[in-house]
């Protein structure tokens, strides 16, 4: 779930491409299936991004929240169900609201 339209395009592509070369490295290309959703760089579209791969393609990980006010919004529509949220950027929540379901990768992009 990366802003791959809008304003913010160009740092959700370059996201993306290094997803997809990380897979390559590790081989993992082949054997993960990978769905991606435009957020837009939307918090709302985030979260409804969220909840559409959950639903359609029971995804069991997304990364995403690539800046701080989308990952909090798919982070915590992530977090309802039960799924690994891999974020981009930080989230903004307290300490105590964040559980074993969150990654926080700051500074990747």
């Amino acid at each position: 779930v990366l802003p791959l339209t809008g304003e913010k395009a160009t740092y959700g592509q370059k996201a993306l491409a290094g997803i997809d070369t990380g897979l390559k490295v590790y081989g993992l290309n082949e054997g993960v299936k990978v769905h991606t959703k435009d957020s837009v760089n939307s918090p709302a579209r985030g979260a409804e991004a969220v909840l559409q791969l959950i639903r359609e393609n029971r995804v069991s990980l997304i990364i995403g929240g690539l800046f701080p006010e989308s990952a909090t919004a798919e982070y915590l529509e992530a977090r309802k169900y039960g799924v690994l949220f891999i974020s981009l950027s930080q989230v903004n929540l307290p300490k105590e609201e964040k559980n074993n379901h969150l990654i926080e990768v700051q500074g990747s992009v």
